[in-house]
């Protein structure tokens, strides 16, 4: 999960700890990249609007990337983001969330992302 906003990425840690996934976190794009190339993780959280690096150039890099091609990418933003969100599905994203978020929503939809990767 990428987020700058360390109270989003502990809402999100709990959320999905909660549910039985192992999280880990990153608050810049940077340090996102470097926890990408080093976890290979099956989701990535990933907000837009990042210091540094930010999550439309790191959805392409994951999509560049041949070890992290298929990772499953879910977008972060805030309401009102449309035109961003679209960008980041232009991209390669597979799926957003609005925040605030919803934890029922949060759940089902990181689950259908997981079910979604695990059968390709």
């Amino acid at each position: 999960m990428v987020d700058d906003d360390e109270g989003n990425r502990e809402l999100l840690t709990r959320i999905l700890e909660r549910s039985g996934h192992k999280v880990a976190s990153a608050q810049d794009g940077e340090q996102a990249l470097d926890l990408i190339r080093k976890k290979r993780p099956d989701v990535i959280l990933l907000d837009l609007m990042l210091p540094g690096t930010d999550g439309l150039n790191i959805c392409r890099q994951v999509r560049q990337d041949p070890e992290s091609a298929h990772t499953a990418v879910m977008i972060i933003t805030a309401e009102g983001d449309e035109k961003v969100v679209q960008q980041g599905m232009a991209l390669g994203a597979d799926d957003y969330l609005l925040k605030p978020f919803d934890v029922a929503e949060v759940e089902s939809r990181v689950s259908a992302l997981l079910e979604k990767y695990r059968t390709k």
